[in-house]
């Protein structure tokens, strides 16, 4: 079949609206980058359950959730017990997001190299030097990295989180450990509300021995009872703080989002703070998650 294009714009537009929840609904089957990982695994063969456990290095319980996502969507199907294969849809759903993925950077590269050309002239015009366009690049990505952090204001309902809790007084030594602990058994909590956005609130901290807790969870239902060694914690209803980071610059970003509340005239309140992982964060080092601090006017 061939591809079907919309006969002007405005017809996109109405397509779109009149379609949004159902499109949304669709994009979010395949938000989590596992999802697209099977889908790749079954462009060329089929393959049984056992094989895609071993590819994607996912429990049983988490490959099942993502093969029956993908299946209720119509982009994998199963052919016989245990073993599936990606249907057309899926197909030409994943070869056009790549394709329009390969577009973006295609056309990020040429302003990379308009911009390169664009300021050796200008060095070259009037300081009659060459500087190697790899110095330049380098000089921009530490001056913006330390810039690209956002900050903006948000308010959040009071909520649940359940999951599991460790105390002590340096974040990098029993925080990931933490992480591991609770990742693997992530899947027993049933009740999630709306995503597996996960959390981690730091609380209860003393400012003399520097000891905090830290909550490792997901948001769960109000009155959900903690299951084995885990427990639940209300994060109260307040105005926060919200800063845009990677986990590498973690310690960089509570720095600057303290400042910026001090220079904006706001207060941190309540002795907590929290850390909020998408659902589909996967990637320390690039993945983008974000810091939430309470606040009030000071």
């Amino acid at each position: 079949m061939a591809d079907q294009h919309f006969k002007s714009n405005s017809s996109l537009k109405q397509f779109i609206l009149e379609t949004a929840p159902e499109v949304s609904d669709l994009l979010k089957s395949i938000q989590h980058p596992k999802r697209l990982e099977i889908l790749a695994y079954l462009v060329e063969e089929q393959q049984d359950f056992h094989s895609l456990k071993e590819l994607t290095k996912l429990p049983k319980s988490a490959l099942g959730n993502h093969l029956s996502e993908l299946v209720a969507k119509h982009l994998i199907e199963k052919v016989i017990r245990g073993i599936y294969q990606i249907t057309l849809d899926g197909e030409q759903f994943i070869a056009s997001l790549s394709q329009n993925y390969l577009n973006a950077k295609i056309r990020e590269q040429e302003r990379l190299d308009r911009q390169r050309e664009t300021t050796r002239t200008m060095i070259s015009k009037y300081t009659g030097k060459d500087i190697e366009y790899v110095e330049i690049v380098e000089k921009l990505q530490i001056k913006r990295s330390l810039t690209e952090m956002e900050i903006e204001i948000r308010e959040k309902k009071k909520f649940i989180v359940m999951g599991i809790q460790d105390r002590g007084t340096s974040g990098p030594d029993f925080i990931p450990p933490l992480w591991n602990k609770f990742n693997a058994r992530f899947d027993e909590i049933k009740n999630l509300i709306v995503t597996k956005e996960a959390y981690g609130v730091c609380f209860a901290s003393n400012k003399a021995s520097k000891e905090f807790n830290y909550l490792a969870g997901f948001e769960v239902n109000e009155g959900e009872k903690p299951l084995d060694s885990m427990i639940v914690f209300t994060v109260p209803k307040a105005q926060y703080a919200v800063i845009t980071c990677t986990l590498p610059k973690i310690s960089e970003a509570y720095k600057s989002v303290g400042k910026w509340i001090r220079d904006n005239g706001y207060q941190e309140i309540g002795n907590m703070d929290m850390e909020v992982y998408p659902e589909s964060w996967d990637d320390e080092e690039t993945d983008l998650m974000y810091i939430y601090v309470p606040i009030v006017k000071a």
